[in-house]
């Protein structure tokens, strides 16, 4: 006979499944006013129904917990218990020259906070800790633990399309200096070919390519086959009276991804791609996360 489960454990399990997702987009650097748009690109939902999901007001399955547990390195056990390290968010501890790998709890607004010898500065997501004395006149967050995390990140994997070779070379270019593994693509059909081999985890996209043909069915293509893949979109001609900027901005809507316009500052485009949980590996070169 099916055992089920007491009336009040199942009423209480959306709320707790809500709460353990919550908790481990907000260890990975997801901040709370993007969460329920992240939850809806990952699944390809509405935001209304990933809204009911990340507040606890609709269920989640065993499955949906599971995805989104091992998309962040983490099984379901642990996400549900909070993390390989019981909670925390991923940070790079910097003294001087050296960078290390940690985890950090902040400590809560409405506790009492001594001198603390360490603080976080927090840029697009990405948390870099230093000791306080050289965080003089920055903004920063109060650091109330400190864990080295020895694990290894694996480089989040982009894709880069644009009919311009020397544009591809030098976006992932600096995306691997970044700490993300880039993938430079010159046509649609070589990139598509390479997503149904394996799916990358995110795509950054010229929207018209040479011979007049748009991305749209490409990025049709990354939502419907894998569903979890972040966009960015570029164009130099956006201000071009031969683009529909209406269909661009329809694509925006209905796909979930910002566009930016050449020449484009690539701080940006990591920050778009930070947003949606490709935060860079923390292997790459120290830069100041100060604004």
């Amino acid at each position: 006979m099916h055992e089920s489960h007491p009336p009040d454990q199942e009423e209480d399990f959306p709320s707790q499944a809500a709460h353990a997702v919550r908790a481990l987009l907000e260890r990975h650097g997801i901040p709370k006013h993007r969460q329920a748009a992240f939850v809806g690109v990952f699944f390809g939902i509405s935001r209304a129904a990933s809204h009911r999901r990340t507040h606890g007001t609709a269920a989640w399955t065993l499955e949906e917990l599971q995805a989104i547990a091992e998309k962040f390195g983490e099984t379901l056990p642990e996400m549900l218990g909070g993390g390989r390290l019981a909670g925390g968010t991923r940070a790079t501890l910097q003294l001087g020259d050296v960078q290390t790998p940690c985890r950090i709890w902040l400590q809560p607004d409405e506790e009492e906070f001594g001198s603390g010898a360490f603080v976080a500065m927090e840029n697009a997501g990405i948390y870099t800790v230093v000791p306080a004395s050289a965080a003089a006149g920055q903004p920063t967050l109060r650091v109330q633990r400190i864990e080295i995390d020895q694990s290894v990140d694996t480089p989040p994997r982009i894709a880069v399309l644009d009919d311009d070779r020397d544009v591809t070379k030098s976006i992932c270019a600096g995306l691997r200096e970044r700490g993300y593994a880039a993938s430079p693509f010159n046509t649609i059909d070589a990139l598509m070919a390479e997503i149904k081999r394996e799916p990358f985890d995110g795509y950054i996209l010229d929207w018209k390519l040479r011979g007049g043909a748009t991305v749209l069915p490409l990025i049709a293509m990354i939502r419907e086959e894998t569903k979890h893949g972040a966009i960015a979109l570029v164009s130099g001609k956006f201000r071009d009276s031969n683009l529909n900027t209406h269909e661009v901005a329809v694509a925006s809507s209905d796909y979930n991804f910002p566009t930016f316009e050449k020449p484009v500052q690539l701080e940006f485009i990591v920050a778009a791609l930070a947003r949606d949980g490709l935060a860079p590996a923390r292997s790459a070169p120290f830069r100041s996360a100060s604004p």
